[in-house]
């Protein structure tokens, strides 16, 4: 990668994420707390015999809602600062805006990634094979996440819109599905009423193939 290039990755970082770190504490003290307040409910009420399936959850969520919260990021460029006009017209690819904006909201969430990575190593046993495979699972949430939030940001007109989505889609994406507890967990009921919806779209799209 050309140097103006990696330039150009530090700029995103060093534009949103380092500088509201060092002026804003409490934004980081936020980003750092996000995923420990389930963890620490569900651990209580399970007794401990949870905590696996917690710290696995915290890192989706924080990976999840790290990858949301960029469009409020990319709003607040768009419209307040009109720096995407600035990136649109300038030597920035489509690609290093992605991967600088991408990382920047990465930088955000390592306070936090690392105490869930030490608490992983403390608590979870798992193999090689189950290291890549957690490893891959994160960085697809944080692909998607990253990608939806641009898409997002496309959409919302003001800062305090993208907000909005950013709250339903973090809570949807990170808290009611089988990520801070396993999916046996799930009543019966909504397994069976899960199952049929799965086999009807099965059978409809066999339908339409």
């Amino acid at each position: 990668m050309k140097r103006s290039k990696i330039n150009q990755l530090l700029a995103s970082v060093l534009v949103n994420s380092i500088y509201a770190m060092k002026n804003y504490p409490v934004i980081t003290l936020n980003t750092f707390l996000a995923p420990f307040s389930l963890l620490i409910v569900i651990d209580l009420i399970s007794r401990g015999s949870l905590i696996t399936a917690s710290i696995l959850g915290g890192f989706l969520m924080q990976m999840t809602s790290s990858g949301l919260s960029l469009q409020g990021d990319l709003v607040h460029f768009k419209v307040d600062f009109k720096l995407q006009d600035m990136v649109v017209t300038s030597p920035t690819s489509a690609l290093i805006y992605y991967l600088g904006m991408a990382l920047s909201e990465l930088i955000y969430v390592l306070p936090s990634l690392l105490v869930l990575l030490l608490l992983a190593l403390i608590y979870i046993k798992v193999t090689f094979i189950g290291i890549i495979s957690i490893i891959s699972v994160l960085a697809m949430m944080f692909a998607l996440s990253t990608s939806m939030g641009f898409m997002i940001s496309s959409w919302a007109s003001d800062i305090t819109e993208s907000w909005g989505f950013s709250g339903i889609l973090s809570t949807v994406l990170s808290t009611l599905p089988p990520v801070y507890y396993p999916i046996s967990h799930i009543h019966l009921g909504l397994w069976h009423i899960f199952l049929r919806q799965l086999m009807l779209q099965s059978f409809c799209n066999h339908r339409l193939v």
